[in-house]
């Protein structure tokens, strides 16, 4: 896997919620996804902030994501094209905050 990165803290709110901005290029076909082995988590929302100031650049991915089972400290995301195996461009992981008790 190439172009791994780890980014900052993401806060968990109360119900076991979060929300994720991820760069995403456009018109590519590259989607953020739960990266496998991922059953902790359920994404509730996914949708695209285009960037209309130019055409091919890169557009925003907004995913609001759920903790279902546990509490683990991150979740990991990768950049694929659904219809190609073996597509991962790109992967991230992002630490979890959870609210104090």
């Amino acid at each position: 896997m190439s172009n791994q990165s780890i980014e900052p803290l993401v806060e968990v709110d109360a119900k076991g919620e979060f929300m994720v901005s991820v760069k995403e290029p456009s018109a590519s076909g590259y989607q953020w996804k739960l990266a496998n082995n991922q059953p902790k988590f359920k994404i509730l929302s996914s949708r695209v902030k285009r960037n209309t100031r130019s055409f091919g650049g890169s557009s925003k991915r907004i995913m609001k994501i759920k903790i279902v089972d546990d509490h683990p400290d991150s979740v990991s995301l990768v950049l694929v094209r659904p219809w190609e195996k073996n597509s991962i461009k790109r992967s991230t992981t992002m630490k979890l905050k959870y609210p104090k008790v």
